[in-house]
């Protein structure tokens, strides 16, 4: 028990730990700017060492994209839902995408200050698109799946997967033009639409 204890509580530290790294980094990338702060500063401001820092995340651009690796895994295990099987690969991808756009919708706030954040810098709207090949590759390998993988198979997904990463960026500009107040699922869908009158 007491074993367990000592685990449960370093747990809950490194949890702390982490939680204010991300809570200190935001602030200050969103007062200064995300280029003028170094690692250095953030370690200071909570009283760690930078090594200590490089024990959670590599580089500043993953504090400002923490959620990546969980947004992600999110979008692989709604696509591939065992109540959605009866789906094509087309509407499971756009069931999964529809899903990923719940989970934004219920941290608007957060997902406000990481915009602010990333239009601050060239190379963090260069690192989002970097991350954003993982989505393209859950979503390629899903439209792919019951195929005799045949190039003609590839480049068919390949251009689909473009034009789904396409249509969530257009969602996504959508959604910020009117601040982030209108239901994303519900631009979601309504630009679905749009592919789902050219499939059909």
């Amino acid at each position: 028990m007491k074993k367990a204890s000592k685990k449960g509580l370093r747990e809950r530290k490194k949890l702390k730990t982490r939680d204010a790294i991300i809570f200190t980094a935001m602030k200050m990338f969103l007062e200064k700017g995300f280029d003028k702060v170094r690692i250095e500063d953030i370690a200071e401001a909570i009283d760690i060492s930078p090594r200590t820092f490089f024990r959670y995340f590599p580089n500043k651009e993953k504090v400002v994209f923490f959620h990546h690796e969980s947004y992600v895994d999110k979008l692989k295990k709604a696509i591939h839902s065992k109540s959605k099987q009866n789906l094509n690969t087309y509407e499971a991808v756009k069931h999964g995408c529809l899903e990923l756009a719940r989970v934004y919708s219920k941290s608007k706030d957060e997902h406000i200050k990481q915009l602010k954040v990333v239009q601050s810098s060239p190379s963090l709207v260069g690192f989002a698109n970097i991350l954003d090949t993982d989505y393209e590759d859950v979503i390629r390998q899903k439209l792919l799946e019951g195929t005799d993988g045949t190039p003609d198979k590839e480049r068919t997904a390949r251009i689909m997967t473009h034009i789904v990463m396409g249509l969530i960026r257009g969602v996504f500009e959508e959604w910020h033009m009117t601040g982030c107040n209108e239901n994303l699922v519900k631009i979601g869908r309504k630009n679905f639409s749009i592919i789902d009158s050219i499939i059909q």
